[in-house]
């Protein structure tokens, strides 16, 4: 009998090729924005990965924005490992980190809502949350017809 080794761990530089595989594979079904190996190699430090036997199955991302507030980011589970819980695992994981270092408040721009409603995040409107504008959204090819739903989580 064969032990897997499942874990959930921070992302390292030598996981940057399967990080990219998968964020690419839903870029380009446009569910998630695309990420270059370089954009993720720089913050590959807010990279979390669920791993079995040395394969990314999944990977997110925890990106801050201020000492209070974070955005989950490039959520995306291969599509073999898909609905077998690993993205909630994923998201739990950033949940449970954002609450040990204090971070209050944790959004997502998301084509799936009820996923994380599931897991606690309520919906907002995305002009709440003009940090996520100044950063990002204004250099986005959807800017003017984006299309995703801001919701945020609290963890107290």
């Amino acid at each position: 009998m064969i032990q897997l080794d499942i874990m959930i761990r921070k992302a390292r530089l030598k996981d940057v090729p399967q990080i990219e595989k998968v964020v690419s594979y839903y870029a380009q079904q446009g569910q998630l924005l695309p990420r270059t190996k370089k954009e993720i190699e720089k913050t590959i430090s807010f990279f979390w990965v669920i791993n079995e036997n040395k394969t990314v199955l999944g990977c997110t991302a925890l990106v801050p924005y201020s000492q209070d507030l974070a955005e989950i980011r490039s959520l995306a589970v291969q599509e073999q490992y898909k609905k077998q819980g690993k993205g909630r695992e994923l998201v739990e994981k950033i949940q449970n980190e954002a609450k040990k270092r204090k971070i209050k408040t944790i959004f997502v721009f998301t084509y799936m809502p009820v996923f994380f409603e599931k897991l606690g995040f309520k919906r907002v409107d995305s002009r709440k949350l003009p940090e996520k504008y100044w950063r990002d959204c204004h250099k986005c090819p959807k800017y003017s017809s984006c299309d995703e739903v801001a919701l945020i989580w609290q963890s107290f």
